[in-house]
C-alpha cells in the first residue's frame, strides 16, 4: 500500500510544472498530487528572481538591436550552401512549420527549461545562475566575433529565401540580435534542456532535449537564421559554461559546509 505524503505551500512554478507533466505521471504520482495542498506561493524570493532575470533578459535583447551595425566591417560570414541545399526541398507546409516552430517552439523549450529549474525550488537559483552565466558569455562572444547569418547578407545569397519574413513576419519584431549568429541561442536552448533533464534526473525532459537537439538546428539552418558552425560552437561552449558553473557552485557549497562543520 503506497503512502501519500501531504505537502503544503507548493510554489506557483511547481504547480504549473505539475500541471504540464501530469499526463506523464503514473497512478501513484497522480494520487499524491491529488492529496497535496493547492496553496500557491507566488511571492517567493526565487519567483521574483526568475521574473526579474526574464525582464532584464528581454529588455537587454530589445535594446541590443539598436547598437548593432549592419555595415560593421568586422562582420563575418560562412558558406551558406547547407541552407541552399535544405531550401531546395521547400514546400508551403515546411515553410509554415519551420517559421512558427523557430519562435513558438523555442519559447516552449524555454518554458519547459525554466519549469524544470523550479522543480526543486530551493535549488532553482543554481540553474538560473548557470543559465545566465552562459547567456552573458555568449553575448560577449557575439559582439567580439559578430557573424552575419545568411538571411541578413545584403544582397541575400542566390538560392536562399527569407522564409520567416514571408510566412510569419511578426517573428522579426521579436528577434533582438540580428547580426550575431555565433553561438546559436536556439541550439543552446536545446542542449540546455537536455543537460537540465539529466542533472535533475527528469527523464522526459532529457528525452525532449535530445529531440530538440536534432530538430532545432535543422530548423534554423532551413530558415537561414544560422550556419552549422553557430550550432557546433553552442554544443561545445554551452555545456562547458553551464555544467562548469554548476560544478563550481557544488564545490563552493561543499567548502562552506566543511567550514561550518569545523567551526561547530
Amino acid at each position: 500500500m503506497s503512502t501519500v505524503t501531504k505537502t503544503n505551500n507548493i510554489s506557483f512554478f511547481q504547480q504549473l510544472q505539475r500541471f504540464i507533466i501530469r499526463p506523464f505521471m503514473n497512478e501513484e504520482e497522480k494520487l499524491e498530487l491529488r492529496h497535496n495542498s493547492r496553496k500557491l506561493r507566488i511571492f517567493t524570493r526565487n519567483n521574483f528572481l526568475v521574473i526579474g532575470l526574464f525582464l532584464i533578459w528581454d529588455i537587454g535583447f530589445f535594446f541590443i538591436q539598436f547598437v548593432e551595425d549592419p555595415n560593421n566591417p568586422r562582420l563575418v560570414s560562412f558558406d551558406p550552401s547547407l541552407t541552399v541545399t535544405l531550401q531546395a526541398y521547400s514546400t508551403p507546409l515546411l515553410d509554415t512549420i519551420a517559421s512558427y516552430l523557430y519562435m513558438v517552439g523555442f519559447m516552449g523549450v524555454l518554458t519547459v527549461l525554466f519549469l524544470t529549474f523550479f522543480g526543486e525550488e530551493e535549488n532553482a537559483w543554481k540553474y538560473l545562475l548557470a543559465f545566465h552565466t552562459w547567456f552573458v558569455i555568449a553575448t560577449i562572444v557575439q559582439f567580439l566575433y559578430p557573424v552575419i547569418v545568411p538571411i541578413r547578407i545584403d544582397p541575400i545569397p542566390s538560392g536562399i529565401r527569407h522564409i520567416r519574413a514571408e510566412v510569419a513576419p511578426w517573428t522579426e519584431t521579436l528577434i533582438g540580435i540580428k547580426y550575431a549568429g555565433i553561438p546559436s541561442g536556439h541550439a543552446a536552448g536545446a542542449i540546455l534542456l537536455w543537460m537540465t533533464g539529466r542533472e535533475r534526473k527528469v527523464e522526459w525532459v532529457r528525452r525532449l532535449g535530445l529531440v530538440c537537439m536534432v530538430v532545432i538546428p535543422i530548423l534554423t539552418l532551413y530558415t537561414g537564421d544560422h550556419y552549422i558552425w553557430d550550432v557546433v560552437v553552442s554544443y561545445i561552449l554551452c555545456p562547458i559554461i553551464f555544467l562548469g558553473t554548476l560544478r563550481l557552485i557544488k564545490r563552493w557549497e561543499a567548502k562552506k559546509e566543511l567550514a561550518n562543520t569545523t567551526t561547530s
